[in-house]
């Protein structure tokens, strides 16, 4: 397909994995919205659903929510709303994913003394491996960050016995590959669809026993040892598949119940609590690296991806779109230092070499 070919109404390329355009000049991904026999952007709808949820669990735990934080403005602004706004008892949390940056811990700091919220570290054993394992196959780190993140989340709520974990990613971040197989086969996206209807117990359980499969076969395609692969099993996914209708947790995705605006997020935060959030992206140090492998690898970065999303919502300008993709392009031939630091930063901690990353 023309390389040059682009999505009319997202932008998105036609080189990027895994789309197609029609000859009608829209691409899968903006054909497949249309398609959804659901509402995504519903946020009364959801936010009924999210307070029908709340009502049902507020005071029957130690706490009755976990809130993920790195000191960035969404994982805050959450916090903020649960803590100032719902008064829920909540435990901010906070998942070592191998790449965090020196501000991280200070920033946290701050945000547990402005809400005096009790606060649970985690650091995994095994995320190193699950790293190797899909940058050597699929050749972008984060979705070994994400997936392993999300399901540690999960597996907390059921160690502590906490009913909801509620988590601060964009519309934009959650539905950037939002496609008809990922509606139905996506670990995340399936999960995602269990807050879209009223809490129930034996589809999430049924959602943990599915993606369970999926996930083991795909530690069947990582090239890792068997030793590596029953390690990442057990710490990260195997104990959701002991849940039972006794206590079935769930993950919530809190900007399904508001519109997100950065700017009103940001503002916010300042005016009602004194918080000052840190650049978008600035609590990883490999956010480049990280675009800059994906562009490599599927056409497309991963904050493309994002903008793409906000093309189909009308949020963002044709002009400002192309020059994003334009930069990204450049830079997935001629990465900059910037970038070069970065690649070399993730490999050396991951104790791998260039050639080992998977090729397009």
């Amino acid at each position: 397909m023309d390389s040059a070919i682009s999505c009319k109404q997202c932008g998105l390329p036609a080189a990027t994995s895994g789309i197609r355009v029609s000859q009608a000049g829209r691409c899968s991904y903006c054909e497949f919205v249309d398609e959804i026999p659901i509402d995504l952007f519903d946020t009364d709808k959801h936010r009924r659903l999210f307070e029908d949820r709340i009502n049902a669990i507020r005071g029957k735990y130690e706490y009755d929510a976990i809130v993920g934080i790195s000191g960035g403005k969404d994982g805050v602004y959450v916090l903020h709303r649960l803590v100032r706004d719902y008064g829920l008892r909540v435990l901010a949390a906070t998942y070592d994913n191998e790449f965090l940056s020196d501000e991280v811990k200070a920033a946290v700091d701050r945000v547990i003394a402005i809400y005096n919220v009790d606060h649970y570290s985690y650091k995994p054993t095994h995320l190193r491996s699950l790293y190797r394992g899909i940058l050597k196959a699929i050749g972008v780190p984060c979705y070994a960050c994400a997936m392993a993140g999300y399901y540690i989340a999960i597996n907390a709520l059921l160690e502590k016995r906490i009913p909801l974990f509620v988590h601060g990613r964009s519309p934009f971040q959650m539905f950037r590959n939002l496609s008809a197989e990922s509606y139905k086969k996506d670990p995340f996206f399936t999960l995602v669809k269990s807050n879209l209807q009223e809490f129930n117990p034996s589809y999430l359980i049924d959602v943990y026993q599915t993606g369970y499969s999926n996930i083991e076969q795909l530690m069947a395609f990582l090239p890792l040892d068997p030793g590596e692969k029953e390690g990442i099993l057990d710490e990260f996914f195997r104990p959701l598949t002991r849940v039972d209708l006794d206590f079935v947790p769930e993950g919530f995705a809190f900007f399904l119940i508001e519109p997100y605006d950065e700017n009103r997020i940001r503002d916010r935060l300042m005016k009602e609590s004194g918080y000052i959030a840190p650049p978008s992206h600035q609590d990883c140090v490999i956010h480049n690296a990280a675009n800059y492998l994906s562009a490599s690898h599927f056409g497309v970065s991963v904050d493309v991806l994002e903008a793409a999303v906000m093309r189909r919502r009308g949020l963002m300008d044709r002009a400002v779109f192309e020059a994003l993709l334009a930069q990204r392009q450049r830079e997935s031939q001629d990465p900059t230092e910037e970038i070069k630091r970065e690649l070399k930063l993730m490999l050396d901690k991951l104790d791998m070499k260039a050639d080992d990353l998977a090729k397009r």
